[in-house]
């Protein structure tokens, strides 16, 4: 098919993990690693506080503070629903908080590997991002990481499916139609 736009691997940005629930079943997990934004709900702000910090700081234990679901990261932002059991307790917080941080840095550190590499990367959001938010998510990657060969896809228009608890997942043809242009493999330069 012309018109294809290459890649060598595709990163989800979240702002949850939709995007990468859709990556990988396009694409697959071969080309999809996991990365610190698929366990977490990442506002645009959080994502570009991520990518200023380089990946580090954004687990701080007298950061965290209880949310509706789950615990929040008060400085960024982000929600860890998945790092902790629901209805947690703070006494109990402090009992799992060296495994969930350990985790989270395991990831973090590798998304950070995947910005610092070689290989051109395909970062997509699992939502519609305002043509403002893209243009500075943009504008953060290539100010953080100036040899990174990337594409920034944002999300797809529409998507969220009737049934709530396929919401998570997104519309399947409209992520099809969606990532129809963009094939991994061959991605050459920049």
């Amino acid at each position: 098919m012309t018109g294809q736009r290459h890649f060598d691997l595709a990163v989800s940005l979240g702002p949850h993990c939709r995007a990468r629930h859709q990556l990988v079943r396009v694409f697959g997990d071969a080309v999809c690693p996991s990365g610190v934004f698929d366990w977490l709900v990442a506002p645009g702000r959080a994502v570009r506080v991520y990518l200023r910090n380089q990946f580090s700081g954004t687990f701080e234990l007298d950061d965290l503070i209880v949310g509706e679901d789950g615990y929040v990261h008060a400085k960024s932002g982000t929600q860890h629903m998945h790092a902790f059991p629901r209805n947690i307790t703070q006494d109990e917080l402090l009992d799992r908080y060296a495994e969930a941080r350990s985790r989270h840095e395991y990831l973090a550190e590798k998304t950070l590997n995947l910005f610092r590499g070689d290989r051109k990367l395909l970062l997509c959001l699992g939502a519609r991002a305002s043509f403002h938010r893209y243009a500075r998510l943009w504008l953060t990657i290539r100010w953080h990481f100036p040899t990174l060969k990337f594409i920034l896809l944002n999300g797809p228009r529409g998507g969220a499916p009737e049934h709530a608890e396929q919401e998570w997942k997104g519309d399947d043809s409209v992520w099809d139609r969606h990532l129809k242009s963009f094939k991994p493999g061959q991605s050459g330069g920049a």
